[in-house]
């Protein structure tokens, strides 16, 4: 079982999504999501971590204990590098973007979309278009 380590991914909006996740077997990579339509493994190295104090070694005195946590954007090739001035984030690959999409859209093809619409919506359409003939004096 590979190492795991804490992960910060956080979005546009700037909200953290907080996880555990598992290191690539080559150790350069946290695996997010491998493979498929959402394929995300950011590379990490030792200055994209931030160290957050979690408590004192014992109740009320001690040294205080960290916790490790690696900062990454969503989608994002690489974590944060908190060594640079300002620290750099790396940006999604494009190319990899392009095949996840392609990917995604060639499971696709030939599925019948008509049932994507709940039944409810065909009740409330149904109903607008009786009203709408009730108000125009074609019904009644």
């Amino acid at each position: 079982m590979n190492k795991m380590v804490n992960v910060a991914i956080f979005d546009n909006d700037l909200r953290c999504e907080i996880k555990k996740r598992e290191v690539s077997d080559d150790g350069t990579k946290i695996r997010i999501k491998s493979g498929g339509e959402g394929h995300f493994m950011p590379t990490f190295d030792n200055d994209s971590f931030l160290e957050f104090p979690r408590r004192k070694k014992y109740l009320l005195f001690g040294e205080t204990l960290f916790k490790r946590y690696y900062i990454v954007k969503k989608r994002a090739s690489a974590c944060v590098n908190f060594k640079t001035d300002p620290p750099t984030i790396g940006l999604p690959d494009p190319e990899q973007l392009k095949q996840a999409n392609m990917n995604f859209l060639a499971t696709q093809v030939g599925k019948d979309r008509s049932s994507d619409v709940p039944w409810y919506v065909w009740v409330q359409l149904g109903l607008i278009l009786f009203l709408t003939l009730m108000q125009m004096g074609v019904i009644g």
